[in-house]
């Protein structure tokens, strides 16, 4: 229940943030995916969204990153990224 929380949190924030064309295309999409249990999927477009994004969009995939490997109990992942975002 604890993770579903700070899962939910994590795509509340990236959903609030708006920005247009193929970045925001895929992070919905990943958002869609990870909110369907199709995790792997998710974490396949996260990726690809990074590879082109700002900083400050790089900082919401590596949270939502953060997030799947937290969910993995990848730990020590988890904290690597979330303290890149």
């Amino acid at each position: 229940m604890r993770k579903q929380k700070w899962l939910a949190v994590l795509l509340l924030a990236a959903s609030y943030t708006a920005w247009s064309g193929e970045w925001d295309d895929r992070l919905s999409l990943a958002n869609q995916y990870l909110r369907s249990g199709r995790v792997a999927e998710a974490e396949t477009l996260y990726l690809a969204a990074e590879r082109n994004a700002t900083t400050e969009q790089r900082g919401i995939v590596q949270s939502n990153l953060g997030a799947i490997a937290y969910s993995r109990a990848h730990f020590a992942e988890a904290e690597r990224l979330y303290r890149r975002a």
